[in-house]
């Protein structure tokens, strides 16, 4: 177990000291090692916590050790976090066993000489949780300055919730990519999942399905056949939500033709995926990303699934072409955002996103959506998205772009979505503790 310890250190000291991007630093540690599933799912859930409580982890260490914080070795900044994590924030795990394997970790990251001064500062912290004399709060602090424009923004209740769900161990989402086939046998590759994971249908998409005790799925024969995607509820409701209006389209009888949808921003490829395997040969979807990495990411998620009718393009959304201007009927923006409502799997935001980055997203996104009203054909459809829940990125930005256009017109998503969803004024906003999905807007 020493060596699963070993991984979380090098993945805390990563994240926390180097800025890695929290899923990249933990999807390469996975693929290093040999863990069991449920090995797998801990040093998950050990990085993870690790992060999102690092303030209050990195008080209870400042209390308890003789030497500060900013004078420690790196690598041992990083055992201490993930102890006390272990101590305090993570229930199951024994004192003795995070002590011991946590020690041990710091012997074999060439830090032996410091060995001891880890083992002595956890058990002393050991020692007073047991006694009561340390009873600390397992709340995650967020910064004052996102703290108040949440509480401003929605109440304390709604924040209080939100920093709860923070905790919860979000389950593996899939898309069941299986609607031309008989119920039969969609019940019988369901039946299939359910002797590896428990399984729940979503609330919000019919296809999307909660995997829980879950591992190794890339390696499942029914995710290389293509018949599922990993995916979050949150985004499949984008591509949902982009389906629904054009099949209500289709019922007020409008021209039924081949539709030419952009997905502006869309690696790694899931909405585009989603429309791609849905609307078939009704549609043409052009996917593009900034990044030529990104963009081979939707390529190999198009050819896994023999998507014939989904294209993948290199181009910033910030660029326009000319033979781009009034070429789609319907262009999708799921824009680059603050990020604020995947805390939960993406903590390093937690550490890494600064009030004044705000304004400068803001503006990105509004130069992003007036490209994508410009490309829209007349009587288009633009669908805008994040994976935040502030409302100068979401509600505000949305208001904007209406009043600077008035021939759009606002959608309203109850047609598609019930207010049980998530808040639902026209644009739905969707909150973690609502579900096992992410904090997402929405709207069209």
């Amino acid at each position: 177990m020493s060596k699963l310890r070993g991984l979380a250190l090098s993945g805390v000291l990563r994240i926390a000291e180097e800025k890695g991007y929290s899923q990249l630093v933990l999807n390469d540690l996975l693929e290093e090692s040999d863990l069991s599933g449920k090995d797998r799912r801990l040093l998950t859930r050990l990085i993870y916590h690790s992060i999102l409580y690092l303030t209050s982890i990195d008080g209870i260490i400042e209390k308890y050790s003789t030497l500060p914080l900013r004078k420690m070795k790196p690598e041992i900044r990083s055992a201490l976090r993930i102890g006390v994590c272990q101590l305090v924030f993570l229930d199951g795990i024994r004192p003795y066993a995070a002590i011991n394997e946590t020690v041990e970790a710091v012997k074999q990251n060439r830090a032996r000489a410091l060995a001891g001064f880890v083992n002595g500062v956890l058990r002393t912290i050991a020692r007073d949780l047991a006694e009561g004399t340390l009873q600390p709060s397992r709340k995650v602090q967020l910064s004052k300055w996102l703290e108040d424009r949440l509480t401003e923004g929605y109440g304390t209740d709604r924040t209080e919730a939100f920093k709860q769900a923070l905790t919860t161990d979000k389950p593996v989402t899939i898309r069941l990519d299986a609607e031309d086939r008989s119920e039969e046998e969609k019940e019988e590759i369901l039946s299939r999942l359910r002797e590896r994971a428990d399984l729940r249908q979503g609330r919000l998409v019919p296809d999307a399905w909660y995997l829980s005790q879950a591992s190794g799925i890339s390696t499942w024969p029914e995710f290389t056949s293509g018949l599922i995607s990993v995916q979050d509820e949150s985004s499949m409701a984008a591509g949902y939500g982009m389906l629904k209006a054009l099949q209500q389209e289709e019922a007020e009888g409008k021209e039924n033709r081949l539709y030419r949808i952009l997905d502006m921003c869309g690696a790694p490829g899931g909405k585009s995926a989603y429309l791609a395997h849905r609307l078939k040969e009704k549609a043409l979807i052009t996917s593009r990303d900034i990044h030529p990495s990104r963009v081979r990411l939707m390529e190999q998620y198009r050819d896994r699934l023999g998507l014939t009718n989904m294209r993948c393009e290199l181009q910033d959304g910030l660029t326009l072409k000319a033979e781009d201007e009034g070429a789609f009927d319907a262009v999708l923006l799921d824009a680059p955002c603050s990020g604020i409502g995947i805390l939960r799997t993406k903590p390093d935001i937690l550490l890494n996103r600064k009030e004044e980055d705000i304004p400068e997203l803001i503006a990105l996104q509004a130069k992003l959506l007036e490209n994508g009203v410009r490309m829209l054909s007349p009587g288009g459809l633009l669908l805008y998205s994040t994976c935040t829940v502030l409302k100068e990125e979401n509600e505000e930005q949305v208001k904007r772009l209406l009043a600077l256009h008035p021939e759009l017109e606002l959608m309203d998503l109850s047609a598609f979505f019930s207010p049980e969803d998530g808040i639902l004024d026209k644009h739905l906003t969707l909150w973690p503790e609502d579900g096992g999905h992410e904090g997402f807007f929405l709207s069209l």
